[in-house]
């Protein structure tokens, strides 16, 4: 009904940093850029609020994820 919570560890650039994203309606894991140049990635989209964001699986230099744990959420949030 309210989709996901993700709670998502990230490395930017040598940086530890989570963040959580409210609402997720899907995640799209482990897929490929086309023309296979960029990283392997993982997206995470909002139906409820129209948005989502795309991280990477591996060093790409700039930011890349670490782990990510989904729970089911409970409430609507004000924003992704």
């Amino acid at each position: 009904m309210y989709g996901m919570k993700v709670k998502v560890k990230l490395n930017a650039q040598g940086r530890p940093e989570d963040t959580v994203l409210r609402n997720v309606t899907e995640v799209h894991y482990n897929y490929k850029y086309p023309g296979g140049v960029l990283p392997n990635r993982v997206a995470f989209e909002s139906d409820i609020h129209g948005t989502g964001i795309t991280y990477s699986l591996s060093g790409d230099g700039v930011i890349r994820i670490v782990e990510f744990e989904v729970t089911p959420e409970t409430e609507m949030a004000e924003a992704f």
